[in-house]
């Protein structure tokens, strides 16, 4: 076995997706390389507005403080809200791009698309734990998928009950 592959192995990792080929029914898998984190932010770039906030930040400050104090801002300012979920989709879709070898993963629009190239998107409900799979793999400092989505939810309701004929549900 040569250095090259014996480099290439230890650096890449093949795997299971949750969904079975329609023909054979046997389960698809991928081929994952590890992604420095230079190559997604060169790839999806990043927000003026995302910087300038992570410019004020504390030094003593810790990675999970950050994270609360960039999302109270982003839940104050609309726009910033909106730039915030837009730069999380391109992070997921580059990091996904990077990540996956086997298939040739593409951000193009559907028409675009070639014979063998695939989008993010079309790994279905598969796309969160490839994500993760390949943030884990590569040791990239990104929020998994599925703990962040439980994590942003409100405790308190932000809406009333509200009955078919307009009157409130009160407890």
């Amino acid at each position: 076995m040569t250095i090259a592959s014996t480099l290439k192995r230890l650096n890449r990792k093949t795997i299971t997706l949750p969904i079975n080929d329609p023909e054979t029914g046997e389960p698809l898998t991928v081929v994952i390389r590890r992604v420095r984190a230079g190559e997604v932010t060169a790839r999806a770039g990043s927000p003026l507005s995302l910087l300038a906030a992570a410019r004020n930040a504390d030094p003593g400050e810790t990675p999970e403080q950050y994270r609360e104090r960039v999302l109270k801002q982003a839940l104050a300012d609309p726009q910033l809200f909106a730039e915030t979920v837009e730069y999380g989709q391109r992070m997921q879709a580059a990091v996904v791009s990077l990540g996956v070898i086997s298939e040739k993963v593409v951000d193009k629009s559907e028409h675009e698309l070639a014979e063998d190239e695939v989008l993010p998107e079309h790994f279905g409900d598969a796309l969160p734990m490839l994500y993760n799979a390949i943030i884990e793999f590569s040791n990239l400092p990104y929020q998994p998928l599925e703990g962040a989505d439980l994590t942003r939810f409100r405790t308190q309701s932000l809406a009333r009950d509200i009955l078919s004929d307009g009157g409130e549900v009160r407890n």
